[in-house]
């Protein structure tokens, strides 16, 4: 299956999570909330996302959040809390559509 964006699905999990959630997050939290021992709502949705089985730890989350801010689809704040960019909540408002 294509990857919209060049996106994984867990890329997009975690675009989403910070998306709907601003600032709730700094990435070594966000990393232990959707890793292997997910928690929360984020856990949640990463495991409606990309499965409850699915391979997905913290070392993985946190490649994953480094790319998006590579991307610049999602940003640290000052408070070094995770938000989306304006790129980034554009792209996620397009992948929720799809």
């Amino acid at each position: 299956m294509p990857r919209l964006f060049d996106l994984s699905t867990s890329s997009s999990a975690v675009l989403g999570i910070v998306s709907e959630l601003p600032t709730r997050y700094g990435h070594e939290q966000l990393s232990v909330s959707v890793g292997k021992d997910r928690v929360g709502l984020t856990g949640w949705i990463i495991d409606c996302t990309i499965g409850k089985e699915a391979d997905f730890d913290e070392g993985t989350a946190r490649l994953v959040i480094a790319d998006l801010l590579e991307r610049e689809l999602i940003k640290l704040t000052e408070t070094q809390r995770l938000e989306a960019t304006p790129k980034g909540i554009v792209m996620w408002h397009q992948l929720k559509t799809t």
